[in-house]
């Protein structure tokens, strides 16, 4: 509501800020996990990051709803990088029942994350502004890239799997027209 009023978004326009986050995710997590499996994914892990750190650099400052919109989609693709790569690299990174172990750390980290994460940003922008957390945000998401590529191991899936581009257009316009009914 807070972002809503600031910005003078309609009913239509919030109902995207609130969307829009969750499409860019759902469009580009498949594709992102191909491309990772092909050309590394500690490289497009990293790449994601700097995406995140980008796109909320770009939400902060955002003068109306459909720029944050925008923002908030490029977000969820950078999500959507960090989350296929991430898991792929630490399963590269742990053999066997270790594996597991590692496994499970990150669904309870995820889980967390999840549960943790909307309530720790809630206190931020109650303390300052809705602003803020998206700075937040992409100091983190900067941090991330910074050390990824100093702590991750890369690896591929060693033959290429190619992205399918059309699959994802077709994904982004009916979800977009889903959302947009």
């Amino acid at each position: 509501p807070d972002i809503a009023a600031d910005l003078g978004a309609g009913l239509s326009a919030s109902s995207w800020i609130v969307a829009s986050t969750s499409v860019g995710l759902a469009v580009a997590l498949v594709p992102a996990g191909a491309l990772g499996d092909d050309v590394g994914r500690r490289r497009v892990f990293t790449a994601g990051a700097v995406l995140l750190a980008a796109s909320s650099a770009l939400a902060a400052p955002a003068p109306n709803a459909w720029l944050l919109v925008a923002a908030r989609v490029l977000q969820g693709v950078a999500s959507a990088a960090v989350l296929a790569c991430g898991l792929a690299l630490l399963g590269a990174a742990y053999p066997g029942r270790a594996r597991q172990a590692a496994t499970a750390w990150w669904g309870a980290a995820f889980g967390a994350g999840v549960a943790l994460g909307p309530v720790l940003m809630a206190l931020v922008q109650a303390a300052s502004s809705w602003r803020i957390t998206y700075l937040v945000l992409a100091g983190l998401a900067a941090a991330l890239a910074l050390v990824a590529p100093a702590l991750l191991g890369e690896s591929t899936l060693g033959r290429r799997r190619g992205v399918d581009p059309a699959g994802a257009l077709l994904l982004a316009g009916g979800l977009g027209c889903l959302l947009t009914a």
